[in-house]
């Protein structure tokens, strides 16, 4: 009757999943076990996340006020409006060097703060 059916068992103690487990194994059942009804929970919602891009979600949840954003990888964020219009690289040289390094995105009044 159940074979072929998959079922999802969420149960703490080690000996009882497991043969609950192999019961159902038994039976021609597909089984997915988790420890913890947390651990469940989180991967059920990673693969339903999965299966929308970033766009999706962003659209759906920056208008209900949920906060989020992409997450770029290094040439993405440098790439991005957003990281250049906080202009986070500055240039800092001394008597025998110099380099570009990233400042914080401190503001004061709307202002980066200046050396002085």
């Amino acid at each position: 009757m159940l074979e072929g059916r998959r079922i999802v068992l969420v149960e703490d103690d080690e000996i009882m999943g497991e043969s609950i487990v192999q019961r159902l194994l038994l039976e021609g059942i597909t089984v997915k076990w988790w420890r913890s009804g947390r651990d469940a929970i989180k991967e059920i919602i990673a693969a339903g996340v999965k299966t929308m891009g970033t766009a999706h979600w962003l659209a759906l949840l920056q208008p209900a006020d949920i906060w989020c954003a992409e997450v770029m990888d290094w040439p993405g964020l440098m790439a991005s409006d957003a990281f250049g219009r906080l202009k986070m690289v500055q240039h800092i040289s001394g008597a025998t060097a110099s380099l570009d390094t990233l400042r914080g995105p401190l503001r004061i009044d709307g202002a980066v703060p200046s050396r002085r």
